[in-house]
């Protein structure tokens, strides 16, 4: 499910079925597919496209923060599944 999409923002964020929030093509980090593996570190890694001036709009935020809790857990059990390599079987 994509959290944040280009036709309404600088940045594409979305969670991975393979258990991991992508940034696409990250701007920040010239990175195709940056992970991210917790919500704290995918919110963090938006705050700083924030202070670079990339437009992020507030209901991406409010949603990653309400599905938090359910996320983080999928994510943990995804790892479990992958064995903690996320790479594509």
């Amino acid at each position: 499910m994509a959290y944040a999409r280009w036709s309404t923002s600088d940045i594409y964020i979305y969670l991975d079925s393979n258990g991991y929030f992508c940034c696409c093509n990250c701007s920040l980090d010239n990175i195709d597919f940056n992970k991210f593996f917790e919500t704290k570190t995918i919110l963090f890694h938006i705050d700083k496209h924030i202070r670079a001036g990339h437009k992020v709009l507030n209901k991406t935020i409010m949603r990653l923060k309400e599905d938090e809790k359910e996320n983080d857990l999928w994510i943990k059990k995804m790892m479990k599944a992958y064995g903690g390599t996320h790479g594509r079987r």
